[in-house]
């Protein structure tokens, strides 16, 4: 109950002070889009209450969701009204790092695996590693607009992602985590290719021009040169990476890691046979729809995290989500 009266008053706070203070917050909440949002989300509330009779509990579990994408807008139009944007957006990601190193470093405390963490034991802190995945926008954003401010600024964000894959990749050895990282670091680095003019992005990318490739190619050369001549880059490469647990579940999965990547299919061929008529198929089963799992249990979302949209919104909401 306390926990969610705190992430109920968060959200108000948020969104209430956006409301006040932003104006582009609020001619995007109350303008046409908003309005569309605001309409689907009751609508699907509607459907998986009245037409399905879904748990009130799932409702509200799903209902947040979709309310807290408006939160994150709202906290988005905070940091880029704020006084130092670029030292706020830093602090949000820094504190929520810190966060998560400092719950998985406990985590480990308590398991009793300080030494082996991340070599021979998984250190998982589920309710951490769910939170981690509220980071990533805004680790993002920062990545962004972090690295076109200088030095010091990329230094600082391109630490706090280091930390995050040490925590949750080495330490937690999660491959959806570490591909999630690794891939928001590799999307951030091709729109850093694109130069900013009065405000907004262009349209040609740097990474065109000569100089820039000539410049790019040159500091491979040197890492190259680096690795081969002064390091035994091979030695260094396996005592820090190919004897992790991480290593071995992304190159080398056992049999227990390909059962359970057989059991996500399985979850999802189960899972949508709730779905029983072209009705249903069309138009999901609103908001709060759930289905038991091959695992055993209830639950409101897939493994296979796009299907889910495919349950609760049918083709319709799939297919969107997908385009």
């Amino acid at each position: 109950v306390g926990v969610a009266s705190g992430t109920s008053l968060a959200f108000v706070i948020l969104v209430g002070s956006a409301f006040l203070i932003d104006r582009e917050f609020r001619r995007l909440l109350l303008g046409k889009t908003g309005i569309l949002y605001g309409a689907v989300v009751i609508f699907y509330t509607w459907m998986g209450w009245r037409l399905f009779g879904n748990s009130i509990n799932w409702i509200m579990t799903d209902l947040s969701v979709c309310l807290w994408l408006i939160a994150g807008l709202a906290m988005f139009r905070i940091i880029a009204n704020s006084y130092r944007p670029k030292i706020q957006l830093t602090s949000l990601v820094s504190v929520s790092t810190v966060f998560i190193y400092y719950s998985i470093s406990l985590q480990a405390e308590r398991m009793n695996a300080l030494d082996s963490a991340g070599l021979q034991a998984r250190i998982i802190d589920w309710n951490t590693w769910a939170y981690s995945s509220l980071l990533l926008p805004l680790t993002g954003i920062a990545l962004g607009v972090l690295c076109r401010q200088g030095w010091f600024w990329t230094i600082s964000i391109l630490g706090l992602v280091a930390i995050q894959l040490y925590s949750l990749g080495f330490i937690g050895a999660t491959r959806s985590v570490t591909l999630s990282v690794l891939t928001v670091v590799i999307f951030s680095a091709f729109g850093l290719s694109y130069p900013i003019s009065n405000g907004a992005l262009t349209t040609k990318s740097s990474l065109k021009q000569p100089k820039r490739l000539i410049y790019l190619l040159f500091l491979i050369g040197i890492f190259l040169l680096v690795a081969v001549f002064f390091i035994n880059f091979e030695q260094l490469f396996a005592d820090l990476f190919q004897n992790s647990l991480i290593f071995e579940r992304l190159f080398n999965p056992d049999h227990s890691t390909a059962r359970a990547s057989e059991l996500r299919i399985e979850e999802a061929i189960g899972g949508l046979q709730v779905l029983q008529d072209e009705i249903e198929f069309l138009f999901g089963k609103g908001l709060g729809s759930t289905f038991f799992s091959v695992l055993g249990y209830e639950i409101n979302a897939f493994h296979i995290g796009v299907l889910t949209f495919l349950l609760k919104g049918g083709l319709i909401m799939f297919g969107f989500v997908v385009f």
